[in-house]
Order: structure tokens, then sequence, then C-alpha cells
């Protein structure tokens, strides 16, 4: 596939922190962020290619990639990426960590191997999709692509992207032998507890003889390295049982730290084992098995199945018996309806049988579940290129909401001999949003049921799905054509603001734009240098801007281009024609703030039994909203008439 820049996601996939490589002194910790190994998505596996040539850095370089939580851009940065490089195929990044009182709880976790796994944000710049003719599964080899922010996780996807073991148990060696060593060693060191002092009552013979005693007691180097061989190998053994059997790191440090032996630590992992494959019984009666309901399990499979032959994926076996069945055989399967009964009756008596008082029929689940999944795909795999311009918060009602940011501290002024320290202000302003609800409903008719008809339950669900996120792109862009009024009265761009300018899409027009940024006052008055990083531009002037920031070798000095790599291209044809943007990195300045109800992110549906149509119907909903929260982070510039 062509470069594109505009190809960007914001994937993950989850790797590792090398807990033991952290610098206490210099807050620094190693972080793999890219093993190579696959990762499943939708529909396709995932590669990621590990070469200096694959991984662009010119974020990496630039100090502008964040250790972060769960991909959650508001808030103070966890750490910052201070170095980089590919070792033994792996993707390594030195990370420095935040010593902000408000988070060293979670450096402290991370020091102690608490938390271990991350997840890495990035663009794509290049790849090539392949087909296994017998399996049918799409591997795609991302060749080209560049990390912008590395988040701390809980549950890793790549499970092969841990702490070494080798690594970890290292550390555990390394630490008993220490221990070893100090205890057998103590009477030639430091008194320890309990140890005889000798006084200067006690007479020089006594002490001689007492030391005598002492000394004899004291292993030779050989049974030291006998008791740490011994440990070593006991740790090992461990280490090696928990390998085999899957056992987690708690059960190993348990069974280390305890000094177990061999035998107690096999009988504990034994109880673990025979735990998992324990059958699911009621404790009250044990006579009694719980066993999975038929009809639960028609449903489950005729979802898949329904899911199979609207989408093409391939269906799971469970599923595959009824993927060549059409939607009125589906209906007969639910309702019993035998081959004598019209197609109508059986689909209106599959639509009318519930498994419950006051429930949805189960033919109808499966034909909203289906629309629903449809519809929520096409949505979470739509393009958003606001992505890198934008943070995205959640809110947890409908009342506005004031974003308060604040200003500079107070600058530190000097403070003559034996006069006192005055009191400084931090000043503050708030832009104020609400969020609004947003919906349609999809309804798959009795008709489209009868005829068999495919496309309700691709084509219309997945229009609606589009235009849900293009919903979201409309108000971060409407945030940028709409010039709205920001709270001190002025429109977001504005010659008071600092952030408007004329000219055109070359190199002077980027180095005027840079200075304005670098120019930025903050609340109280400070120079904040904003340093924009986006690019924001109408398609018509995409291939301008590439031009500007591709890199090409210069032949004289009057060619130099000094923002070769330094911004990212952005291109929508929301962005007003003869303008053009630029955007600070939102996790370090305020720009535009997109905010979802809690719980509630991106599109919802609901399903039940049509009404005013006969058949199903599926409501979407979302419930959203934009604003910008401060001028400083986001600059325009009109191109000049021709």
């Amino acid at each position: 596939m062509p470069e594109n820049v505009q190809q960007q996601r914001a994937a993950h996939a989850d790797f590792a922190v090398r807990s033991e490589s952290f610098d206490e002194g210099a807050r620094t910790v190693d972080i793999v962020y890219a093993t190579g190994a696959e990762v499943g998505r939708r529909s396709f596996r995932e590669v990621l290619v590990i070469s200096p040539d694959a991984i662009r850095t010119d974020r990496l370089d630039s100090g502008t990639v964040h250790l972060i939580r769960d991909h959650m851009p508001w808030g103070d940065p966890l750490g910052r990426v201070i170095g980089h490089r590919v070792e033994d195929g792996q993707a390594v990044a030195t990370v420095r960590l935040s010593d902000s009182p408000e988070n060293a709880g979670v450096v402290a976790d991370i020091q102690s191997g608490v938390i271990r796994s991350v997840s890495v944000g990035y663009l794509i710049h290049e790849y090539a999709d392949s087909t296994d003719e017998e399996t049918g599964v799409t591997t795609r080899t991302v060749s080209a692509w560049e990390p912008y922010e590395i988040s701390l996780t809980v549950i890793p996807a790549d499970t092969a992207a841990a702490i070494r073991s080798d690594d970890r148990m290292t550390a555990q060696l390394d630490r008993i032998e220490e221990t070893l060593r100090s205890a057998i060693s103590a009477p030639h060191g430091d008194e320890p507890a309990g140890a005889t002092v000798a006084t200067e009552d006690e007479p020089a013979a006594e002490r001689g003889e007492q030391i005598e005693e002492e000394e004899a007691a004291v292993p030779e180097n050989n049974d030291i390295q006998q008791a740490v061989a011994a440990e070593r190998s006991r740790v090992r053994a461990i280490n090696e049982m928990a390998t085999r059997h899957g056992l987690d790191e708690a059960f190993v440090s348990q069974h280390v730290d305890a000094g177990s032996d061999l035998d107690a630590v096999r009988a504990a992992a034994l109880d673990v084992i025979a735990s998992r494959a324990a059958p699911e019984v009621s404790t009250a009666t044990p006579s009694v098995r719980v066993v999975r309901d038929e009809r639960e399990t028609l449903v489950q499979r005729a979802e898949a199945a329904l899911v199979s032959r609207a989408t093409g994926e391939a269906p799971s076996d469970e599923a595959r018996e009824l993927r060549g069945l059409s939607l009125v055989e589906l209906a007969r399967r639910f309702s019993g309806a035998g081959d004598s009964v019209s197609a109508a009756r059986a689909v209106d008596e599959a639509l009318t049988q519930r498994s419950g008082m006051h429930s949805t029929s189960d033919f109808a689940a499966v034909l909203g579940n289906t629309v629903a999944r449809t519809l929520r795909n096409s949505y979470e795999s739509a393009q958003r290129t606001f992505e890198p311009f934008t943070r995205t918060v959640e809110l947890t009602d409908f009342r506005p909401v004031t974003r308060v940011a604040l200003g500079d501290a107070p600058k530190l002024e000097r403070v003559a001999e034996g006069a006192e320290f005055t009191h400084g202000t931090i000043g503050e302003s708030g832009e104020s949003y609400a969020l609004a609800s947003y919906g349609r409903i999809v309804a798959v008719t009795r008709q489209a049921i009868i005829n068999d008809d495919l496309s309700a339950f691709t084509r219309l669900p997945a229009m609606y799905g589009a235009r849900a996120a293009e919903l979201e792109a409309d108000l971060v862009y409407g945030v940028l054509s709409g010039n709205g009024q920001m709270s001190d009265g002025k429109a977001l761009f504005h010659t008071a603001h600092g952030n408007v300018m004329t000219g055109g899409l070359d190199v002077d027009g980027l180095s005027k734009v840079r200075a304005l940024g670098r120019k930025q006052t903050g609340i109280d008055g400070a120079k904040i240098n904003v340093s924009y990083v986006t690019l924001i531009v109408n398609p018509d002037d995409e291939t301008a801007a590439e031009k500007i920031l591709g890199s090409i070798a210069p032949t004289a000095s009057g060619e130099f281009n000094p923002f070769v790599g330094r911004m990212t291209i952005v291109a929508d044809p929301r962005v007003p024609e003869g303008y053009w943007f630029a955007a600070a990195n939102p996790n370090l300045t305020e720009t535009i703030e997109l905010g979802f109800l809690s719980g509630a992110r991106g599109v919802q549906t609901f399903t039940r039994d049509g009404w005013d149509v006969d058949g199903v119907e599926v409501k979407a909903r979302l419930d959203v909203g934009a604003k910008a929260i401060d001028w400083r982070g986001l600059a325009r510039s009109q191109k000049p008439a021709q």
C-alpha cells in the first residue's frame, strides 16, 4: 500500500515494562513497547515490523511521546520517552517517570513489578495485506508506523510480551544470594542481633576463646557457594514448574519467599490445577449440575451464523451448521413451525415467541444484535482524522461543565535581606459546554426477513455507524470553522489571542505560525512557548503540505527546510477552503475537548420488537459534545488572495 499518513489509527498492542531496569536515581525504566508478535484485530491479524527503517521516530526523537494511563490523553503524563532503540528484535523505550506526588503510587508499582503491561498507540503509514488461501486468515504487515503514546494497561493482549522469566528469576536469585551471604557471613561483619559483645570487664582470654568459637561456626566459602547453589536449584525448579502448568507470578513469589520445599510446591500446584477443572455445581445440592440452556445456545449460534453471512467472515464451528439457512429457515428453528407453515406465519410466530414474560423474542434478539454489531463495527472502524489534536473525556451528566485552565505559577521575586516572602496567586479561566444526544432508529422489516434481504443487516446499519463517527468529526471541525466565542468574549481565532495570521502554506507561512506559538502568553502573562505539532489542511492542500514536510535533501543553503518531519499532517474536507490550521499536542496544551457521557462512550444500541413497523427496531444513540478549551494550543492562517 502506498504511503498515506492519513491512514491513522489509535491501534494498540500490549507489551511489557522491564521493572528490573528501574533506576531510582534517574527515575527511568525500560519499556518493551513492540515485539513484532501477531495481534488480533476485528477481521485480520496485525504484525508490526520491528526495525529502525520501519519505526518512524520523529515524535520519539522530539520527546513528545508520553507515558499515560489506558490511552486517556487527559491528566498529567506519567512520564516521557527520553531514549529508544531496537534490541533483539524488540522496540525498547527508556521512559523518565514523573516525580509528581500524585503519581508516586504508580511509580512504586512499576518499580515493584506490579504494573508490567503497556500498550502503544501508533499511526500507520504503510502496510500490506496477505490472505492464507487455506485458512482464509488475513495478515496485515505494517512496514511503516509511528508511535505517539505509550499507556499502562492491566490485561496484556500479547502473552509473549511480559517481563522475561529469566530476568525475573535472576532478580529473585540475586536477592536470595545476597540474603544468604549476609546471614552466613554476619559474624565477620557488623554484629548481628543477639551477638555477644565484649566489655572492658571481660577478660581478654575469654574474649579470644569466644571469637575462636564464633569463627569456627562460620562456614567456608565453599559452604556459602553450596547453599547458594541449592537455593538457585530450588528457585529454578519452582519457576519451571509454574511455567509448565501456567501458574502466575503470585504463586512463584509465594513459595520462593516462604522457602517451600519442592514437594510442598508440587502439592500446591496440583491443588490449583484441580480447582481449574472442578465441575460447576451448586454448593447447596451437590447432586445438581448447572448446564447451559439449549435455547440460549441456539441464540448465540444463530447470531454468529447471521453475522458470518452478512459480513463474509468465516463462521465458528458451532455456527457453521446454521450459516446456510435463510432468515425464514432460521425463523422456523425458533418458532418450531414445520415446512407446511407459510413463510409469513413462521416469521410472525418467531417474532412473537418469548422465553419469558416481558422479554424480546429470541429471534428478534438475534436480528437486533446482528444489526447492532454491524453498526458498531462500522462506527469503530471509521477514520477519525481529528484524534491527533483532540482530547477525549467522559462527563457524568448533561449539565454544562466548565473546564478550568489554570494559569502559570507566579514568578519568583527577589527577596531583600530580612524582608518577608510575598504570596503569589494562580489565575484561571474556564470554558463551558454540555453534551447533547443524537440518534436514529434502524428497522429490519418483516418483508426484509421474508425476502432474506441481508442488506438490512449490512448496508443501512453500516451507514448509520459511519454517520455516528462523522458526527464526532463534524463537531470537532465545527469548532475550527465556526470560530465560536470564548469565555473572554472574543472569538477563538482573534488578533487579541495572538493565534491568527495571513500566510501561505509554505515554509514562510509555517515559520510565521510557529512564531505565534512561541510568543503565546499564559493567563498571567508569562511566556509559555507553545509548540505546534499538527498541520490541519483541506484535501486540496494535502499535497502541498506533504511537499513542505517531506524529506528532501537541499542542494543549496537557501533550500534548507527546518520543518521536515516536525509536524503530522491531517487533511479533512471539513477544513474550510482558503484556511489552514496548526495545533499543539493536546496532552501538553489545551486544544479541543470531545466529551462523551460517562459509561456510554461511542455509539450505543438498543433493540425492541417493532411496533410502528412489523419487524425489529434498533435505536442508535450518541451522547457527545465538543468545545475549544484554550486558544493557545490552536492557530489559524488565511491564505493570501491569488
